[in-house]
């Protein structure tokens, strides 16, 4: 998908608060982790179809859009209050792009929130 309107995607807060449980994931989540990324794409998991958050975000279907929509599937409160997804899944949002700076910043994230978690 891509925005009617793209500017709004410097706007994230805005859009998030309209969807009632989204949380951002992927590059906007872990500019928010890290402070180290500006993002190319807008990934969101949703508790709404991919319908209504399309209506609701005024979002076009594009095959080259920078706006991914996934099925929000847990329930964290700890992550979900921050409107952000757990730090695993943003680091493996970043990890599954193969892009230098997103493997970069997936470092960064596996370095603050990961490594004593995972080992």
């Amino acid at each position: 998908f891509r925005l009617k309107d793209p500017g709004q995607f410097y706007h994230t807060n805005r859009l998030i608060d309209k969807v009632k449980g989204a949380v951002l994931g992927g590059e906007p989540a872990a500019e928010i982790l890290t402070n180290h990324l500006q993002p190319a794409v807008f990934t969101v998991y949703t508790p709404l179809t991919a319908n209504a958050t399309m209506r609701e975000w005024k979002l076009i279907p594009d095959p080259t859009g920078n706006v991914r929509l996934y099925r929000k599937f847990w329930n964290n409160p700890e992550w979900d209050d921050q409107h952000i997804a757990p730090p695993l899944l943003v680091y493996a949002d970043l990890m599954v792009t193969a892009d230098p700076r997103n493997l970069e910043t997936a470092g960064l994230i596996h370095h603050k929130y990961l490594e004593n978690e995972l080992e």
